[in-house]
């Protein structure tokens, strides 16, 4: 592998991290292509804000990871001369880790060499024929009503005891909840609507969710001053906060579930 220093790369590295940096908002042809040539702070900031706006901060600093990991493995390696043999030993040293871990790289790399080609920056993808890892089920973890009660009687904030209660009788993701605004609700017809303005969902549907007695209670006893339906302190709860939290709970309960 020839050192960049030698001669001028196709794409030098600090080209390769920019871009890296785009890829984390994963295939959205929305992006302003003039990205590629704002500078790397720039750009850095437009591109995680977007990623932000899309995932969950979880995920995108999962994505991060993966490309400055895989920035580092092909650190003297010219984008276009990366080949699927390439490829193949680095998935593989990741599923040596974990099968989960290096699905979630294929995946992720798999899509921003799908969007460089859309751009014109490459014309083949190394990944694009390598197959999916078959990542073993978890068994879902569920309260029992007995837990339930133990988990409930442990929280004292609440706020987050309602929106505990709210998740678990409509069955919205954490990041459904906590990003949910008062715009959303219809309490005429008793609805919670999903409709991807404010937050996408991730299966990228628009659904409504019926309220049912202890939900619409719930929504009608909250401070509407905020935008958010679920504040502590006109603070929203951020995602991973309420995860932190929740989790504290759930050992503080001595009981296993997941929010």
């Amino acid at each position: 592998m020839k050192n960049p220093t030698e001669e001028e790369p196709l794409f030098p590295l600090e080209q390769r991290k920019k871009l890296g940096l785009m890829f984390s908002s994963i295939t959205s042809k929305s992006l302003n292509l003039k990205a590629l040539k704002s500078n790397s702070a720039n750009s850095k900031r437009t591109d995680l804000k977007y990623s932000e706006q899309l995932h969950s901060p979880s995920t995108t600093q999962a994505v991060k990871v993966i490309f400055n990991e895989f920035n580092s493995f092909f650190e003297f390696t010219y984008l276009d001369k990366i080949t699927k043999l390439d490829t193949a030993n680095y998935i593989m040293r990741k599923a040596k880790v974990s099968p989960h871990i290096a699905q979630k790289h294929l995946a992720h790399l798999r899509k921003a060499f799908n969007y460089a080609i859309e751009l014109g920056i490459l014309e083949t993808n190394p990944f694009r024929d390598m197959k999916n890892f078959r990542t073993p089920e978890r068994q879902p973890i569920f309260f029992s009503k007995e837990d339930f009660k133990k988990l409930l009687s442990v929280i004292e904030d609440i706020d987050f005891r309602d929106i505990v209660l709210f998740s678990l009788d409509t069955g919205m993701r954490r990041a459904e909840a906590v990003n949910l605004q008062w715009n959303q609700i219809d309490f005429e017809d008793k609805l919670i609507i999903l409709d991807n303005r404010e937050h996408l969902t991730k299966s990228k549907r628009i659904r409504s969710i019926p309220m049912n007695e202890e939900v619409y209670k719930i929504l009608s006893e909250r401070n509407k001053d905020n935008v958010f339906v679920f504040t502590r302190n006109n603070e929203r709860f951020k995602l991973d906060f309420t995860t932190k939290k929740f989790k504290k709970y759930v050992k503080k309960a001595k009981t296993k579930g997941e929010l």
